[in-house]
């Protein structure tokens, strides 16, 4: 074989695998996987960010400790401060 038809083989089969992987992706929703887990870390920081906001608020002996999430007040002060933006 030539090396120019070596080259267009190559060429073709990574055009080829690119699409592939597309199609795979599209198929198995790895695309939206990842777009919804990136929007859930993103949710998520705002939570600590809020809770950490609540620690430095609060005059408690304890405020160094972090929140108990499974506190209903502070679960619900921390939804309260959520859906006030």
């Amino acid at each position: 074989m030539e090396p120019v038809t070596i080259i267009i083989y190559l060429i073709v089969f990574i055009i080829v695998l690119f699409m592939t992987r597309e199609i795979v992706s599209w198929f198995w929703k790895i695309n939206e996987n990842i777009r919804l887990h990136q929007e859930t870390n993103r949710l998520l920081k705002k939570i600590v960010d809020k809770l950490d906001s609540y620690d430095d608020k609060s005059n408690h002996p304890n405020s160094a400790e972090v929140s108990d999430v499974n506190d209903p007040k502070i679960l619900n002060d921390v939804i309260e401060i959520l859906n006030k933006k």
